[in-house]
């Protein structure tokens, strides 16, 4: 049945479903302010019913909290967006070892990321199993700085498509090309633990031994 309106309100039911569909297709609740439903915004609606919950109905309640996203009040909204930030973070990259420098659409999101796991005990049980459900989570403060230095490198094969790194190639203050190099003579060597040459042969192209075909390209490069 078509949503109904008298006098500029729109029957609860109706803005719900709404709010629900602009969910579904959105995957958040952040309404425009400009998104009406029979000539009302339902970004007011949204905020009338964060604003009124103790007069909703406990099914009503309910089923707002049944939709994604949806959150009761500012900071909870703005949980929920950052967490947002991070699962298309973990669809780009491949997992939630952000890096402590990343920033997202002006959110430093790898501090965001070391604030969550610094306040483990406080957060509520539903959002520890979100974070949980993501691939590569953990609650350990940081990760090393050689797994800084791998995530970084993973980011230069999904842009170059290869992992033959320039020996002069840097980003930001880490000198990925020369630690590239490191690990390919600490495997040499045969000191490269076991679990670091797997991580590094995971890589889409890389490889141990550089042809001097490969090093005059990657000279060339640099």
């Amino acid at each position: 049945m078509a949503p109904t309106a008298r006098r500029g309100v729109v029957a609860w039911d109706d803005a719900f479903g709404a709010l629900r569909d602009f969910a579904k297709r959105h995957g958040h609740c952040r309404v425009p302010r400009d998104l009406t439903v029979q000539g009302v915004s339902l970004y007011s609606w949204a905020a009338r019913q964060r604003a009124g919950r103790a007069r909703l109905t406990a099914s009503q309640r309910r089923r707002l909290e049944g939709i994604p996203g949806w959150a009761w009040n500012r900071k909870d909204a703005a949980w929920e967006r950052t967490f947002a930030l991070l699962e298309f973070y973990v669809t780009e990259h491949g997992d939630a070892c952000v890096l402590r420098s990343y920033c997202s659409g002006g959110i430093a999101l790898g501090k965001w990321v070391n604030k969550q796991r610094a306040e483990r005990r406080a957060l509520s049980e539903d959002r520890r199993r979100k974070l949980e459900r993501l691939p590569g989570w953990r609650w350990q403060a940081r990760a090393s700085a050689w797994e800084e230095r791998l995530h970084l490198l993973r980011d230069f094969v999904r842009e170059h498509g290869h992992a033959r790194v320039p020996r002069t190639h840097r980003v930001g203050d880490v000198g990925l090309g020369a630690w590239a190099g490191r690990q390919r003579l600490a495997y040499r060597r045969g000191v490269l633990a076991p679990n670091r040459v797997a991580a590094l042969e995971a890589l889409p192209g890389w490889q141990w031994h550089l042809s001097r075909g490969s090093r005059s390209a990657v000279s060339a490069a640099a």
